[in-house]
């Protein structure tokens, strides 16, 4: 005797119509994501700059407090490397960027070495906002690598020098292809090298997403100059915040919301 599906051969192993198919085995669909995580965002496909500067509106907002005490330790900071740069040398504030002596050269590193970790600390700050956490240097302190950011700084610099030194256009081209670099040697503890690779990567796939993020930038700067300067307390913490959640999203990775 033969059955239907001797019959239907083509049928044999699916669903009768109007059955529901067997579920899928144990393992094949991901987990849903834990109650209280941020929710991913698009990647580099749904990055649009106006998203980044509104989201850094937004958390400014949220943190204006703790950003504000942040500027001001920063400002306190900087101001003691010089202090500190100065007794060791010998120099001043006043000093002759012309001099190249060894107390010259040895105040300009120092000096340098003091913004590179300063400006890691803002970058850290600003990517723990995007990670659902408030805004605090001292948190930001305590997670750095100051090494390897202060390696990964020099490397840039070092890269951007020599193009400068070639007519300036290669300059401006390997400064732009290097902007995450720092943001990787922050936030993946990855060395000056491979820092390096990462942002020469995620900024030459996304260059038309990056080059909006620079020109919304720098009008947000502008506006803040025009406030009597004093609206750069404003603009500088949404500019850094923006360019965390453009560093995340290009990323594909999650971002607090």
């Amino acid at each position: 005797m033969t059955t239907s599906d001797d019959q239907n051969p083509s049928t044999n192993g699916l669903p009768s119509y109007g059955s529901m198919p067997p579920p899928p085995p144990s393992g094949s669909i991901p987990p849903p994501p834990a109650p209280g995580n941020p929710a991913p965002v698009p990647g580099a496909s749904g990055f649009q700059a106006s998203d980044a500067i509104g989201y850094g509106w937004k958390k400014f907002q949220d943190n204006v407090g703790r950003i504000l005490l942040a500027i001001l330790a920063l400002i306190v900071f900087t101001v003691v490397v010089e202090l500190i740069a100065g007794v060791i040398t010998g120099s001043g504030f006043d000093e002759d960027a012309n001099d190249f002596s060894i107390g010259g050269s040895l105040f300009r590193i120092i000096t340098l070495s003091g913004g590179f970790i300063a400006s890691a600390f803002v970058i850290r700050g600003a990517l723990d906002i995007t990670e659902g956490r408030k805004f605090d240097i001292a948190s930001a302190i305590k997670q750095l690598n100051i090494v390897n950011v202060l390696l990964t700084s020099l490397l840039v610099a070092v890269i951007t020098s020599i193009g400068y030194a070639l007519l300036w256009i290669p300059g401006i081209i390997a400064q732009f292809l290097l902007l995450f670099a720092v943001y990787f040697a922050v936030d993946k503890g990855t060395n000056a090298i491979d820092s390096v690779k990462s942002s020469f990567t995620l900024v030459k796939d996304n260059i038309g997403a990056t080059i909006m993020l620079i020109l919304l930038s720098i009008v947000v700067a502008i506006a803040g100059l025009i406030a009597l300067c004093i609206g750069l307390l404003v603009a500088l913490p949404v500019i850094a915040i923006a360019w965390a959640y453009a560093y995340k999203t290009l990323l594909g990775e999650p971002v607090a919301a």
